[in-house]
């Protein structure tokens, strides 16, 4: 992992904290791709809490940090490792998967957007188009 002002056992221990957050909800955060549904689902969850005024913002973003680590190491340990991408810094100092100038992904961006406006911004979607591009087909 590059430094993006973040060490490694702190990506570590979000993931941890995603993976206790699954568990909770009686779904297995393996970090495989089948758990990204998993995930969805439980954004769905919050999706709805946030809706209904039960979730402030600073927790939606404390949850899109926590879930968004997770859905990035996924797409790393299951892809995009193997294609050259990596924890970086983004924008705002926001860790985003980057392979490149050109080429770079926000996870927690993604997460934080499914949190605020429902299915229609499926992280499961956005792991598969990841492939894609990752691949450099779109």
């Amino acid at each position: 992992m590059e430094d993006c002002g973040k060490p490694a056992a702190d990506y570590k221990k979000l993931c941890d904290t995603a993976v206790k957050y699954g568990a909770a909800f009686h779904k297995a955060f393996d970090f495989s791709a089948d758990s990204i549904a998993a995930l969805d689902e439980i954004l769905q969850y919050y999706h709805e809490e946030y809706r209904e005024n039960r979730a402030s913002d600073s927790q939606l973003w404390n949850l899109s940090v926590i879930f968004g680590v997770y859905l990035g190491q996924t797409l790393l340990d299951t892809y995009l490792t193997l294609r050259g991408y990596f924890w970086a810094a983004g924008e705002d100092s926001i860790p985003v998967l980057k392979k490149d100038g050109k080429n770079q992904m926000s996870p927690i961006t993604k997460v934080y957007k499914r949190l605020l406006n429902g299915p229609e911004d499926s992280v499961k979607s956005f792991y598969d188009v990841a492939l894609y591009i990752a691949d450099g087909k779109l």
